[in-house]
């Protein structure tokens, strides 16, 4: 899968791919040198997690924005994604051109979601507000967004 997004992305008008990698601890170096302005992330991956490498690249690389690509669906993932500093999260179900909207998405500041994903997030609030103000909320989930 990784290689079939790089050859998309890489082939798309507008697009360069930097890199494609199989792990955090490949990532991590080469980073710095490439300068992407996005990092399409799985948070489920060999050795270092998806999350926990965002959270390092949000240390390091305070310009790069962080698009999650997974294949789960948990508000437990996807909360701790976005805490950690992701802008968005999309469903690796996601059609090629939706994806390439995404990430024009993110360059432009946006926070592109999966229809199922914004309605969890959605949901996660609604039941939140009935408890506690927005932003106690949010101190509480720990965000750093």
């Amino acid at each position: 899968m990784r290689e079939g997004l790089r050859e998309m992305i890489a082939g798309s008008e507008g697009f360069a791919c930097c890199g494609a990698y199989g792990s955090m601890e490949e990532a991590l170096p080469a980073i710095g040198s490439a300068a992407p302005d996005v990092g399409l992330i799985d948070i489920s991956l060999p050795g270092m997690s998806g999350v926990d490498g965002i959270r390092e690249i949000r240390q390091r690389h305070q310009n790069i924005r962080m698009l999650v690509l997974s294949a789960y669906n948990d508000d437990e993932r996807l909360f701790a994604a976005i805490c950690a500093g992701a802008c968005g999260y999309l469903l690796k179900k996601t059609p090629p051109a939706k994806l390439l909207e995404s990430i024009r998405e993110v360059v432009a500041g946006g926070a592109p979601m999966s229809p199922e994903i914004a309605s969890r997030v959605l949901k996660h609030f609604a039941r939140s507000l009935h408890r506690a103000r927005p932003t106690t909320i949010l101190r509480r989930m720990n965000c750093a967004c």
